[in-house]
């Protein structure tokens, strides 16, 4: 008897232990996302992106901005457990560093205790399981945009004002407020069932896209039709009175959550900026007069600030100074950090150590008394193939005695990359070839350069400071731009 009792014993504390394991592993993993590939698609690795609160989008420097989650084929499904507390933007990529690249299912929404199947075709995309409503919903929301602005068109009136353009304008911001009012009377629909926490984000994303698509619209109205000052006075005062406030429209809670608000932000102050300017068809988003005109900078408006400058510092004049400014008027670290990361990677006097095909270490440093030439490359890539052949080759030939040209590979392999090298296709035997070797895009020379996409050209002074990172003056369209700027940097 005493025996059996031990061996009762043994049972339970077996069964004990094992509940509290298995329930261990559900609290920790308490979401599960399976993905199938459909149409012969052989994928070996898919990726799972969970975007956290502070991500700006894909050139964000922060990589803590996101997590990664890697599941292998299993029958070309993919099986990915999380461990989640509410809602979170999620999206599907193939397994590489460059989460702009590879795109498999465009930006999400994953809630704690969702399991959901997600079947991808060529041409389609269908969800099921516990969950899938509001991933359905998000996911054909651009058609229902597009479908809702067409049928408001054919009801809304032309104004009756004497500029056209004005008139179309208008008519712009009615259809889009009504489509709004739409939508999120949709979501709020009781019988989809969507939680406070789903709802939040479907009208963060949602109508972030419906406002970057009115104010980019409203803006290349400004930009490329010439107005008096009278006329924009009409479309300033047609607007105050109407129930187009942004504010109206944007809960606080979606500059936090979305990276498209952001987006949205960005085109809502240009609109604005441009209205309150004399030089209405001025394209240039000057922080000087910007920053001086923004009376509250808020953590929304420091976001919004740094994903324009990630977006576009190679484009702006003096760039370095612009934004050094902007930083003085900035608190949050999460976005200061990033532009001082920008700051120490693009301004700052370079250097790196690369191996080459001998084995040689190569250091930056090492090169004296010429501009240098810089060109980030990685094998397949077809925009780094057509850059080459457009433009680097000839000026290789042509400025091959003046300036010194490197090409930097993110690769692993060695032997593909030699093969790479005698193709012709990215590179010529004829300059400095390096690659980064086993850390790929994890090497520091990747950091150091800020280099998030590719190709990735850069032009250097003698003493290794950036003269220019802009893809237009480095002959990303045509060879004739990138000979303007190695003659000046030549001092032809």
């Amino acid at each position: 008897m005493k025996n059996v009792n031990i061996i009762v014993l043994i049972l339970l504390l077996f069964c004990v232990i094992k509940s509290n394991r298995v329930f261990g592993d559900t609290e920790r993993k308490n979401t599960r996302i399976t993905v199938e590939l459909a149409d012969g698609q052989e994928i070996e690795e898919l990726q799972l992106i969970l975007f956290k609160e502070e991500y700006i989008g894909p050139v964000t420097f922060s990589k803590e901005a996101f997590d990664r989650y890697v599941a292998r084929s299993k029958g070309n499904q993919f099986v990915f457990h999380l461990d989640l507390k509410g809602c979170q933007y999620f999206q599907l990529n193939l397994n590489q560093e460059d989460i702009s690249d590879g795109l498999i299912l465009a930006k999400n929404i994953v809630e704690r205790g969702d399991d959901v199947y997600i079947k991808i075709e060529k041409n389609k995309v269908s969800f099921k399981g516990k969950g899938h409503q509001k991933m359905e919903f998000l996911g054909r929301s651009e058609m229902e945009i597009s479908g809702l602005k067409e049928s408001m068109l054919k009801s809304v009136t032309l104004p009756d004002v004497y500029n056209k353009q004005i008139g179309y304008l208008l008519v712009n911001f009615k259809n889009w407020s009504a489509v709004k009012q739409i939508i999120v009377e949709k979501i709020e629909n009781r019988d989809l069932k969507f939680t406070e926490d789903a709802q939040r984000y479907l009208k963060a994303e949602i109508l972030a896209k419906i406002d970057y698509n009115l104010y980019n619209g409203a803006n290349a109205t400004l930009a490329h039709n010439r107005f008096s000052k009278t006329e924009i006075d009409t479309i300033k005062q047609l607007l105050k009175h109407s129930d187009l406030n942004y504010g109206m429209y944007v809960n606080k809670d979606e500059y936090s959550i979305s990276s498209k608000r952001v987006e949205a932000d960005l085109q809502y102050y240009r609109f604005k900026y441009r209205l309150g300017k004399s030089d209405y068809n001025n394209p240039v988003f000057t922080f000087s007069a910007y920053l001086s005109d923004v009376a509250i900078k808020e953590t929304s408006w420091e976001k919004m600030m740094c994903y324009y400058i990630l977006n576009a510092y190679y484009q702006m004049p003096d760039a370095e100074k612009q934004i050094r400014t902007a930083l003085a008027h900035m608190k949050d670290s999460r976005y200061t950090t990033q532009l001082q990361d920008l700051i120490d990677a693009q301004y700052n006097k370079k250097d790196f150590e690369l191996f080459d095909s001998q084995n040689h270490i190569v250091k930056l440093s090492s090169f004296r008394g010429k501009p240098i030439f810089i060109d980030f490359w990685f094998i397949g890539c077809s925009a780094c193939a057509d850059y080459f052949s457009r433009s680097v080759a000839m000026a290789e030939e042509e400025f091959g005695k003046d300036i010194v040209f490197i090409s930097i590979c993110v690769e692993k392999d060695k032997d593909k990359w030699i093969k790479a090298i005698a193709s012709n296709r990215y590179t010529s035997t004829k300059i400095l070839n390096l690659y980064t070797g086993e850390r790929a895009w994890k090497h520091p020379v990747v950091s150091e350069f800020a280099v998030v996409s590719a190709p990735r050209p850069f032009l250097l002074d003698s003493s290794k400071r950036i003269i220019t990172v802009n893809p237009t003056d480095l002959g990303r369209s045509n060879y004739e731009r990138l000979r303007e700027t190695l003659k000046k940097a030549v001092g032809e």
